[in-house]
């Protein structure tokens, strides 16, 4: 059982898609496309497909049984009307499922552990606006991740690194940790102190 890739994939509901629902309906022929696609690549696999109509937006992941397209849905599903767009894009859900479930050491892929590999982080004053970098090493792709963040603080996460940015309303001592994991499991973490003067 594993990810099959369908970016590119595009189709329309046949059938409105209610949040109850644990079956997808699209039009005739993408309907017959991603089953056979599912289907070709073995018992089991599955996608992730992003349903959206302008107002709401769902990622779910569908495998294919029998001709039938079944669904496992968000912990919050949404309704989404015939016609609503239903596309094969890279989605967080998609690369968090191959970060976790992809065994890319087996066979000929090595794969080099993350590991922390440095930060800059300026000298903070209250009502400046400041920035600053922490950097990871290792095999892409990564997941990152931030905690202890305070509100103020924006975290931007690119493939190794994460850009924390924002102004400081107030003097004040933050410890965030910023933590990276990759293919082989292994988990790097950089604590950050940022001081803030007043």
């Amino acid at each position: 059982m594993a990810q099959v890739s369908i970016t590119g994939f595009t189709a329309t509901l046949a059938a409105p898609l209610m949040a109850e629902d644990t079956t997808l309906v699209l039009n005739a022929a993408a309907q017959t496309l991603l089953v056979s696609r599912l289907s070709d690549a073995g018992n089991g696999n599955y996608a992730f497909l992003y349903v959206h109509d302008g107002a709401s937006v769902e990622v779910v992941k569908v495998s294919a049984y029998a001709g039938t397209l079944a669904l496992a849905r968000a912990s919050t599903p949404h309704s989404f009307p015939k016609g609503a767009c239903v596309d094969g894009r890279v989605t967080y859900d998609g690369v968090k499922d191959l970060i976790c479930n992809f065994d890319c050491c087996a066979g000929d892929c090595p794969c080099e552990a993350v590991a922390a590999a440095g930060m800059v982080i300026p000298a903070s004053l209250a009502g400046v606006p400041w920035e600053g970098m922490v950097v990871f090493s290792g095999a892409m792709p990564m997941a990152l991740s931030v905690q202890g963040a305070p509100a103020w603080l924006g975290v931007t996460l690119g493939a190794n690194f994460v850009k924390l940015a924002g102004t400081p309303p107030f003097a004040g001592h933050y410890l965030l940790s910023v933590g990276a994991t990759n293919c082989n499991g292994a988990v790097a973490s950089q604590p950050v102190m940022l001081d803030v003067q007043g």
